[in-house]
């Protein structure tokens, strides 16, 4: 049974907007799961620091979705890790950053922190940038348009204060029309009713600095083909889902050289 006091400090944190005294210990659980990049860096253990780094790629989400999702095509099924986490030893090398962990006095936990939510999500994104270019503006372009246009509005929380750090890929949208208590069709249902929209013919006008990419489908245009996606699935869903099947109504052109078996 909870104790009366801990219900106390309970109403009184909800009253007063302060923190309990229970968060420093959720914060040092979480800094003492983090590696010991101090240790292994004032020892330049390399080996250590590679380990430690393959941790982070490996469990990193961004990664784990993208080679979910075939965005990173790698001979074996260790090598994108082991590719990623060489690209970002090298990049932290050639920025200096383990120096520079040392030289402000960081933490682990936050040199931790900074390796896995500023400097691997930095790489990842230009990875896939730089391989899938029109699947990546795409997707961007989707989540802009589904946070801005007033056709579209979040459906999981008020999207103010109810769990602000939730990912955008996790976060729930649908038309603006829906009642509140929407229902929620399975994955299943969603991609079979998504058949009904046709696929939106390319358009071929080229944009960009150098004039060297299509437009393939002009903001207006998207924003009715999203429309037409939602009110196809009738249904409320996650931005991961949402942008794939939009995709999946587009004629999308990423090319990726892959070599060609010798046999």
């Amino acid at each position: 049974m909870k104790s009366t006091s801990q219900d106390y400090e309970k109403e009184a944190e909800l009253e007063s907007g302060q923190p309990s005294q229970s968060r420093p210990r959720r914060s040092g659980e979480r800094q003492s799961k983090s590696g010991k990049w101090i240790d292994s860096l004032r020892h330049s253990d390399v080996s250590r620091l590679w380990q430690e780094l393959h941790r982070i790629v490996s469990h990193h989400p961004l990664v784990r979705a993208s080679r979910s999702a075939g965005l990173l095509v790698e001979e074996g099924a260790t090598s994108a890790y082991t590719d990623l986490t060489q690209e970002l030893f090298v990049q932290l090398l050639s920025k200096n950053r383990f120096e520079h962990y040392i030289d402000t006095e960081m933490s682990d936990y936050e040199i931790e922190c900074e390796i896995s939510q500023i400097e691997l999500t930095n790489l990842l994104t230009a990875e896939l940038r730089k391989r899938h270019p029109e699947s990546y503006r795409l997707a961007r372009r989707i989540s802009t348009l589904i946070q801005s246009s007033s056709n579209f509005r979040r459906f999981d929380s008020s999207g103010i204060d109810d769990e602000p750090h939730r990912r955008l890929a996790d976060r729930v949208y649908g038309l603006s029309e829906w009642s509140n208590d929407k229902r929620r069709r399975d994955a299943h249902d969603v991609e079979q009713r998504v058949q009904i929209v046709p696929v939106r013919p390319r358009d071929t006008r080229m944009v960009g600095c150098t004039g060297d990419s299509q437009v393939v489908i002009s903001n207006s245009d998207l924003e009715d083909l999203i429309v037409s996606v939602l009110d196809a699935v009738d249904s409320p869903i996650d931005v991961r889902t949402l942008r794939s099947l939009v995709m999946s109504r587009l004629p999308v052109m990423d090319i990726y050289l892959v070599p060609l078996d010798t046999d």
